[in-house]
């Protein structure tokens, strides 16, 4: 089946969707303001991301919409979804990306992390287990290592 679909021109496979080329997602005007919303206020708060359900809260939709447009932004990859309740906005990682590329080959604990970045635990520790999970770090006992 992945060889049929890799050969076909007018469908396209993204990961567990299959679609044709020409679908186009079209938002309600609503939607479309809401999704902006909830877009800029991941992409305002940087590393510090607020609560989820308070965004979603304040997007001007209902709650199901809400949630149906921040999956609509996490599969465009506009959001990055660390942990079951963080979701931090594509560039706060690509940030986060280049300070670690700064730091390359060095070793380092949680304190440093947090000075570096300027966020407190709760989100220190979601990070650094997403970025050893993308092997932009590796954990040692206590330390971590930038790849």
């Amino acid at each position: 089946l992945d060889a049929l679909l890799a050969e076909a021109k007018e469908i396209v496979a993204e990961g567990e969707l299959v679609r044709s080329r020409g679908h186009k997602l079209v938002l309600q005007e609503d939607e479309e303001q809401a999704r902006g919303k909830i877009e800029r206020a991941f992409e305002d708060a940087g590393l510090a991301v607020p609560a989820m359900a308070e965004v979603l809260a304040k997007s001007g939709v209902e709650a199901a919409r809400a949630r149906s447009l921040l999956q609509i932004l996490l599969r465009e990859k506009r959001l990055v979804r660390i942990s079951g309740e963080l979701v931090f906005h594509h560039t706060a990682i690509a940030r986060l990306r280049e300070l670690l590329g700064r730091h390359k080959g060095e070793r380092f604990r949680v304190p440093e992390f947090k000075e570096w970045t300027g966020i407190s635990r709760k989100y220190a520790i979601p990070l650094l287990e997403f970025l050893d999970r993308e092997r932009i770090t590796r954990r040692e006992g206590d330390e971590r290592v930038v790849l």
